[in-house]
């Protein structure tokens, strides 16, 4: 149900819907579109965002400014996510103004009750106006990500060979250490997004992986030696595209220099084809040009970029 409007400034009401509101339809398409009309586009999010909270307990909702008639000036949309962090969505009618600004606050104050640990908002690269706005809120620039897609084709069946020392391990939930240990050791001298590492605690990021796309177990692996892990493969289903996402991979110091990044790339590859699935989409930092290099040679191509930002509750 709408909460009770908690900020009233200069003639505008703060509120917050979910998705049960009767008003929520109407806020969504104002957060994403700047409009109110439902878009195919509009349609295809609102039924990610159902996907999402059925399967993976992501929390959506919509802050909305509201004028003395009642009329929505200006929305923006909040996904929060297990894992104690949040995604900001700056649409059209959030153009970085006094309005913007306010929303914003109520988010932070929202996050602070909720007791989260992160907000994150991604921006055009060129997006000056709202990138001012967010630094004015104490948000601090994180990366330039790169989204990258690979069409999997007959790749799908290649065949993929580890050492003999190497064995690989799908996730359940009793070797949920393992898969905890695998991150923390592939987060040492990672140059993705490495300011982000001693933000949060590899429980509560990998609580955020899980809540990514569709989630399924069978999609998470790690290679161990030993018993000791030495790279993870964490994929998901993108909702509403025909394409399995990477949403992390890593290989620790132990691992690195002998190809299993190659081999997660080809195992992520042979997922998708076994599901009918026509891509493999990622993100990776602008600054790994190591991993960069890894995933053009394995046929990434750039798809777009964005200006990753986060603020810590």
């Amino acid at each position: 149900m709408q909460t009770e409007p908690f900020q009233v400034a200069g003639g505008l009401t703060i509120s917050q819907l979910s998705p049960a509101d009767s008003a929520f339809d109407t806020a969504f398409c104002i957060a994403l579109t700047g409009h109110q009309s439902a878009s195919a586009e509009v349609v295809a999010q609102r039924h990610s965002i159902d996907t999402m909270s059925r399967s993976s307990g992501v929390k959506t909702s919509v802050f909305l400014a509201s004028d003395l008639a009642n009329v929505i000036q200006a929305a923006v949309l909040m996904m929060e996510s297990p894992g104690r962090s949040a995604l900001v969505y700056l649409g059209p009618s959030a153009t970085g103004g006094p309005t913007s600004a306010l929303l914003l606050e109520a988010i932070i104050g929202h996050s602070k009750k909720r007791k989260l640990n992160l907000l994150q908002t991604l921006l055009q690269t060129a997006d000056t106006r709202r990138a001012r706005l967010i630094a004015n809120l104490q948000f601090e620039y994180l990366a330039e990500l790169i989204y990258m897609d690979c069409e999997v084709g007959n790749s799908g069946t290649e065949n993929i060979n580890l050492p003999s020392q190497f064995r690989l391990q799908t996730f359940d939930e009793e070797c949920e250490s393992l898969f905890l240990a695998a991150l923390e050791s592939t987060y040492v001298d990672s140059l993705d997004c490495p300011s982000l590492t001693p933000l949060r605690t590899a429980a509560d990021a990998f609580a955020g992986h899980k809540s990514t796309g569709i989630y399924d177990p069978s999609g998470f692996y790690v290679i161990a030696a030993e018993g000791n892990p030495v790279a993870i493969l964490l994929t998901s289903s993108v909702i509403d595209r025909s394409a399995l996402e990477v949403v992390y991979m890593g290989v620790n110091a132990t691992g690195r220099r002998r190809g299993l990044g190659k081999s997660l790339l080809s195992l992520a590859k042979r997922r998708a084809f076994e599901l009918g699935l026509a891509q493999v989409t990622l993100a990776v930092d602008a600054i790994n040009m190591p991993a960069r290099r890894l995933y053009e040679k394995s046929g990434f191509v750039e798809r777009a970029r964005r200006r990753a930002w986060i603020r810590c509750v």
